[in-house]
Order: structure tokens, then C-alpha cells, then sequence
């Protein structure tokens, strides 16, 4: 049947079927008066009905299986659902610190070229995570193209050089001659002219064949530093591009740990203070740093200021990429205030500019996500302070925040 909502009429499968049954009657109904002609259409009507039948059997099951089916309902999404709790965090605020290199490059061939061969260590080319030395060639391009282009340029800086050289001694013999008498001035012009022309080509076949060796030079890839290769894009027989990079090595010998924190907590640390910081790939050890760098301006999105703690790392047992935390004990909330983690601040549909969390709301038998604009405060280590929109013990989604739309339905994980 044929329903409209909105102004829009829509068209069940139901209806198509009965208007073909519909315009089949027709074609089958006997029109023609001569006796011949109804004979004909004795046999086109019998089999005509033969159609129909089984045209009627296939809309009978269709209205029996198919507009009759119930949708197939989503499932709850996980979740994790916490309860906003008071907090005074009197001990301290905790921070999480991602472990950063010393330094790190980008290592590139200037000229492009083939790849002939790689840093051998172990009987093997260098991988990831192998340690190299200051100096030490990682990879050569073919050379020969670059030999080549060293070798024409070398012979004609050494044409410009003698045909220098030929101009000068013309020229010193122009000179006693034009001051004896016994050359005009125009041909010591000449002679001048032609000293001074060849000196500026001996120049310009000097620079090429400059050029052209250093091209030859250019051709190894050395590590500007002792460190440890963290990323190899090239193998032996790659065509390299000139800028792209081959190598990605950093200096690990002193590892920096980078954690944001808040302007009301700058007062709190200054450069060369030290801090304890622990990891979990190190349970019960601690590591000392001290503060080596405090960022002059706060991140745009975050607002909140880079600080960089350097812990020396003599054994390479700190790797890129790990997360160690740090308590500042000397900075702590001026009074008890809700606190919620940053996982369960979310962006609201429709308003970029607010925040708010998924909080719980039972509805008939399932349970629903919510949500709510909050007024947040502070940066407290991983977590936020919450000004206006919760209340001391309301329940809230966590971990999952990011993956849920207002009114889905969820279900809590342990």
C-alpha cells in the first residue's frame, strides 16, 4: 500500500505487485470477435492464468516474509561509567609524560639515485632500532652517473685554466710591447679584454667542477650524530628521491619527558628542578630529571603550556614513545572540586565551541547516553575540573566518550 508522510508518497512492494497483476487481467480479458482469433486466445488466457498464479504465489510471500519483518535492533555500545567524585588532590597533581628524543633528523639524499648499498651490521643491512656512530656511512647511491658529470666538469675547468693562463702571458707581453710603442692601444685593450674574459670562465668552470665533487660526496649518507636509527624507508636497489628521507635517527643518550600543564601551575616549576618520574615498564624503579625547557606560549588547542623534563638515559633502557608520570607536590587545588578524566569531555553536535559529557539515564529496560554542557576549569594532570553542569556523584561515561551520539544506547564495561 501506498503511504505519504512529509509530502512524499512511497511505494511498497505490495502495491507493485497488484498493479501487475492489475495490467496482466487486461491483456488477458478476450477482445477479439473473430472465431479464429478466440481460439488463440483461448490457449493465451490459459497460460495467461498459469502466469498469474504464480505471480500471486510470489506476492503471497512476500507480504508474508517481507514488509512484516521487524528491523534488526543496534547493539549497546561498551562503555566505561564512572561516578564524578569531590577531590581536594592535597598529595599533588600527577601528570603523564611522553618520552621524546634528544634530538632527532631526518636524513635525505640531495641528489636522487639508485641505492647501491647499506651500513652492514651483524652480516646484515641496518634496521630500526640498531645503534650508529657519529660519522658512519648508512647508505651509497651508484655512483657513476656523478663520476661521470665530476670528470667532464674537472677537464673543462682545466681548458678555462690554461686558456687563462695563455691570456695572461699574452697579456704581460701586450703590456711591454704598448709601452714600448710597439703595439697599438687598441690591440693591448684586446689582450686585456680577452685576460679578463677567460678569467671569469676559469671562475665559473672552477665553481661546476666544485659542484660536481661535492655531487660525488653526496652520494654517502652519513649519521650526523651517535644514535640510534629509528625509522629506514630505503633497501638496496631503491630508487631514492632527492629530499625524501632515507633515514630517521635521534640521539637517545638523554631522553626528554614532555607533559602540558596550566598557567596557574607555572608558579610551581622553573628550569632545572628536579622531579622523580616512574613507569610502568619499570615497576618499583624511579628516574630523575631535571626541567630543561618550559614553553614561552600555551598551545592554541589545549591551552596549556609544553614542559620538558631531561632524564639521562646512559643505557637506552628509555624508549621513544613510552608514558612515565610525575607528581608536582608542591601544587594542589586551592579547594575541594569535581573532577572528571579527560577521556569523557567530548565536543556537543551543533555547538564546536562548549564541552560535555555522556551522562546516564535509564530509560524503560536499557540505559541511555546523554548529553550535557559542562563549564570546565582547570587542567589537573590527566583530569579536569568540572565548574557548572555536574553534580557530585552523577554518572558518567569515560573511555568511549568519543565514539557516542546523544540518545545511543550503552552498556558498562569493568
Amino acid at each position: 500500500m501506498a503511504s505519504s508522510g512529509g509530502g512524499r508518497t512511497m511505494v511498497t512492494g505490495k502495491d507493485l505487485m497488484i498493479k501487475e497483476i492489475d495490467q496482466m487481467r487486461h491483456i488477458l480479458l478476450p477482445i477479439k470477435s473473430d472465431p479464429a482469433a478466440r481460439r488463440y486466445d483461448r490457449g493465451a488466457i490459459v497460460n495467461g492464468r498459469k502466469i498469474v498464479c504464480a505471480v500471486v504465489m510470489a506476492m503471497q510471500i512476500i507480504w508474508g516474509c517481507g514488509d512484516d519483518q521487524p528491523k534488526k535492533q543496534p547493539l549497546p555500545k561498551s562503555v566505561q561509567v564512572i561516578t564524578v567524585q569531590e577531590e581536594t588532590l592535597a598529595g599533588g597533581l600527577r601528570y603523564s609524560a611522553n618520552i621524546k628524543p634528544n634530538r632527532q633528523v631526518d636524513l635525505v639524499f640531495k641528489n636522487g639515485g639508485y641505492v647501491a648499498s647499506l651500513l652492514q651490521m651483524r652480516s646484515r643491512d641496518v634496521q630500526e632500532g640498531d645503534r650508529v656512530a657519529r660519522g658512519q656511512v648508512l647508505a651509497t647511491l651508484r655512483d657513476r652517473d656523478y663520476a661521470l658529470k665530476e670528470a667532464q666538469a674537472k677537464a673543462a675547468r682545466t681548458e678555462a685554466e690554461a686558456a687563462w693562463e695563455q691570456a695572461r702571458h699574452d697579456y704581460r707581453r701586450a703590456e711591454n710591447l704598448f709601452a714600448s710603442g710597439s703595439l697599438t692601444k687598441p690591440d693591448f685593450e684586446a689582450a686585456k679584454a680577452r685576460r679578463d674574459m677567460l678569467a671569469a670562465k676559469t671562475s665559473a668552470a672552477r665553481a661546476m667542477h666544485d659542484e660536481a665533487l661535492l655531487a660525488v660526496q653526496d652520494v654517502s649518507l652519513r649519521s650526523p650524530f651517535s644514535g640510534v636509527v629509528l625509522k629506514k624507508n630505503i633497501e638496496q636497489g631503491t630508487l631514492a628521491g632527492p629530499g625524501a628521507a632515507a633515514f630517521v635517527v635521534a640521539d637517545t643518550s638523554v631522553v626528554k619527558a614532555e607533559f602540558g600543564v596550566p598557567d596557574v601551575l607555572l608558579r610551581y616549576i622553573r628550569i632545572g628542578k628536579a622531579y622523580t618520574l616512574i613507569s610502568e615498564a619499570f615497576p618499583g624503579e624511579e628516574f630523575t630529571g631535571r626541567i630543561s625547557r618550559i614553553a614561552a606560549a600555551a598551545d592554541a588547542g589545549s591551552r596549556v603550556f609544553a614542559v620538558e623534563v631531561a632524564i639521562p638515559n646512559p643505557r637506552d633502557r628509555l624508549k621513544t614513545g613510552m608514558v612515565m608520570s610525575l607528581v608536582i607536590d608542591d601544587a594542589k587545588l586551592p579547594k575541594p572540586a569535581a573532577v572528571i578524566p579527560l577521556n569523557a569531555v567530548v565536543r556537543p553536535r551543533g555547538n564546536p565551541e562548549a564541552f560535555a559529557v555522556f551522562t546516564i539515564v535509564p530509560q524503560e529496560n536499557k540505559t541511555i547516553a546523554k548529553t550535557k554542557i559542562v563549564k570546565l576549569g582547570e587542567v589537573v594532570g590527566n583530569r579536569m575540573t568540572v565548574l557548572e553542569g555536574l553534580k557530585v556523584g552523577e554518572r558518567i561515561v569515560g573511555n568511549g566518550a568519543a565514539l557516542l551520539q546523544d540518545g545511543d544506547e550503552i552498556q558498562a564495561f569493568k
